[in-house]
C-alpha cells in the first residue's frame, strides 16, 4: 500500500511538469468574417441581381494575405422559374466583383447569365502582390445582345472588411 501512495505522489508531482513541456493543440482558427452580399441592375423591374457571401480569409503564415471567398449567385431575368416576373429583352446581367486595398484595385472577377440563374464561387486576391484586400465592390450590369438597345448598370454597392479580434481590413 505505502508503494502505491508513492508512486501515486510522484506521477502527481510529474503532471505539471509534463503538462507544461508538451506544448497544447493549436485552437481551431476562428471563422472568416462573413458579410452578406447583394446588388442588382437597378431597374424597376430588377431583371439582373446578384446576391451571397464575402468571407474574408487570413492565409496561414509566412504571408498572412487576406482574400475574399465570393459564393453566390446571379439571375438574368426571366428565368425558366419566373417567367413573367420581367419581360424578355435583348440583354444579359453581368455581375462584377472588384477587390481593392484602399483606391488601388487589385483584383477583379465578372460572371455573366442570359435569362437564367448562375451559381458561382471564386477568391480574390489570391494572385495579387497585395497582403491585405480591405474592400470588394459589387455592380450589376445589363448588357446588349444586339446593336442599338442600350447597357446599363445598378448603382455599385460597396462592402467593406469586417473588423474582428486580431484582424481589421
Amino acid at each position: 500500500m505505502r508503494l502505491r501512495s508513492g508512486l501515486f505522489a510522484a506521477v502527481a508531482a510529474l503532471v505539471p511538469i509534463i503538462a507544461t513541456a508538451v506544448p497544447a493543440a493549436a485552437a481551431p482558427a476562428a471563422p472568416a468574417p462573413v458579410v452578406q452580399f447583394y446588388a442588382d441592375s437597378g431597374d424597376a423591374c430588377v431583371a439582373g441581381y446578384t446576391r451571397g457571401l464575402l468571407g474574408w480569409e487570413v492565409a496561414e503564415p509566412p504571408s498572412y494575405r487576406v482574400t475574399v471567398a465570393v459564393r453566390g449567385g446571379v439571375v438574368d431575368r426571366p428565368t425558366p422559374n419566373d417567367p413573367r416576373a420581367c419581360p424578355a429583352d435583348p440583354r444579359y446581367t453581368v455581375a462584377t466583383f472588384t477587390a481593392y486595398v484602399g483606391r488601388t484595385e487589385v483584383d477583379s472577377q465578372a460572371r455573366r447569365v442570359d435569362n437564367g440563374s448562375l451559381t458561382f464561387g471564386f477568391t480574390l486576391g489570391v494572385n495579387s502582390n497585395v497582403l491585405t484586400v480591405d474592400r470588394v465592390v459589387v455592380q450589376v450590369c445589363r448588357l446588349s445582345l444586339l446593336p442599338g438597345p442600350y447597357d446599363y448598370c445598378g448603382a455599385p454597392v460597396d462592402y467593406r472588411a469586417p473588423v474582428r479580434a486580431g484582424f481589421s481590413g
